[in-house]
């Protein structure tokens, strides 16, 4: 039998258009990059205008890992992904 998803789940997994563009550029994937916005109140505008003008640079990597808060890297400092986060907030 096929599952059928509820027209509120399926909104619920909408991706916003900076979600996806911060995606193509730092690899961050468009789902965990939904999840960063919404999870610390981030303005995605201010945070996909951040990506474009670092394209090119080594800080696009700072953002990748600032999303991901994976350990081992400035993500998973607690006091530089607090700074980072801050700068974006609505």
């Amino acid at each position: 039998m096929k599952h059928l998803k509820l027209y509120e789940e399926f909104i619920a997994e909408q991706v916003s258009p900076e979600a996806l563009y911060i995606h193509s550029i730092v690899g961050s994937g468009q789902n965990a990059t939904q999840d960063f916005i919404d999870e610390f109140g981030l303005d995605g505008k201010k945070l996909a205008d951040y990506v474009k003008a670092q394209k090119g640079t080594k800080e696009i990597y700072d953002v990748r890992d600032y999303i991901s808060g994976a350990k081992g890297t400035v993500g998973a400092d607690p006091r530089l992904r607090k700074s980072f986060i801050k700068r974006f907030k609505k």
